[in-house]
């Protein structure tokens, strides 16, 4: 990998991240991960991870058992 596409891979590793685990929006996600703008996450997101942020959060939350999604335990049943 070259020198500078190490740091743009660490912000979209940490934009997955925010956007899994936060409410935060996808312009405030992208100034926290050091994109100058949201269109520029949008676009390495789309690169890596194949989806917009809107809906890799959708589909990140909706496999998530914790929020009861795809994969989550039935109710009632032990973990």
């Amino acid at each position: 990998m070259s020198p500078g596409r190490w740091p743009t891979q660490q912000r979209v590793r940490r934009a997955r991240h925010l956007l899994e685990s936060s409410d935060l929006s996808v312009q405030r996600v992208a100034h926290e991960v050091g994109f100058a703008t949201a269109t520029s996450l949008r676009r390495h997101l789309a690169a890596q991870a194949g989806a917009a942020p809107s809906t890799y959060r959708r589909t990140c939350r909706a496999s998530d058992p914790a929020e009861g999604g795809v994969g989550a335990a039935p109710p009632g049943s032990a973990v």
